[in-house]
């Protein structure tokens, strides 16, 4: 997955959060992307995404310092303000080898 399409695909997947009213957002290996609605997670695609698509996605969203540290650590906790979009907690991770995210929509939406 090229840059812009991964920026564009995320920012896709911010707007059904806003748009169901869910609380989080799923971006898991072997998975299609999820979102979490009253306590259930619902998939938002059928197609299941693949280890590079998962991290082509996480540094969708990051800056050069956060994806300096996710190398490095192998995992970074920050907020993004998509314009027109809302704000959101972001918590993106790598588990068996493979890079995870599941950011987190906070109450204060623009």
């Amino acid at each position: 997955m090229e840059r812009e399409q991964a920026i564009n695909y995320m920012r896709d997947l911010l707007k059904v959060i806003v748009e169901k009213k869910g609380s989080d957002l799923f971006v898991t290996v072997d998975f299609p992307p999820a979102i979490k609605i009253d306590g259930k997670i619902v998939p938002v695609s059928k197609t299941k995404l693949t280890s590079n698509n998962t991290k082509a996605l996480a540094y969708a969203i990051m800056n050069d310092k956060q994806v300096k540290e996710f190398e490095a650590t192998k995992e970074s906790n920050f907020a993004i303000s998509p314009g027109g979009i809302g704000r959101f907690r972001c918590n993106a991770f790598v588990r068996m080898g493979y890079t995870g995210k599941k950011p987190k929509s906070r109450a204060w939406i623009n």
